[in-house]
């Protein structure tokens, strides 16, 4: 009888390890996608201020990477970790009404806290803005 009581809290521990496990599992996905969408809201910001400062009359290319790097390096992501795509590749040369974008890159990897396979995560994050080159362009509804 003695045995039988004592092998009922083997089973338990084995199905607490089990469970255990499982719903650590769970909440590190959980974080991890928490992680990502906060990640992808900082590029997100860096494109929107990328292409503010990009827009406006006297900008040029290295005002626009140093307006995406100000955001980025404040939300603790390496340089080499991103890349900026601007279109058109020079932005001294719009003329007012143009449209011009910012594309900022991250490769999730670096960023990621949970570095394993085991919680699936995309490879890269990709965010664009769009916004028209400031000047003196009439109205038009």
């Amino acid at each position: 009888m003695r045995s039988s009581i004592s092998g009922r809290r083997g089973n338990v521990a084995v199905e607490a390890a089990f469970v255990l496990a499982l719903l650590l599992l769970v909440c590190l996905g959980v974080f991890e996608f928490g992680w990502m969408f906060t990640k992808a809201q900082v590029v997100d910001a860096a494109t929107r201020e990328g292409v503010r400062v990009g827009t406006r009359r006297n900008a040029d290319n290295a005002d626009v990477r140093r307006a995406v790097a100000k955001v980025m390096e404040g939300a603790g992501l390496k340089a080499s970790w991103y890349r900026v795509k601007l279109s058109p590749p020079n932005v001294f040369q719009l003329q007012a009404g143009d449209p011009f974008t910012v594309t900022v890159i991250l490769e999730y990897d670096y960023a990621s806290v949970v570095k394993s396979g085991i919680i699936p995560h995309p490879d890269v994050i990709t965010r664009s803005t769009t916004m028209a080159k400031e000047g003196n362009v009439p109205y038009s509804p």
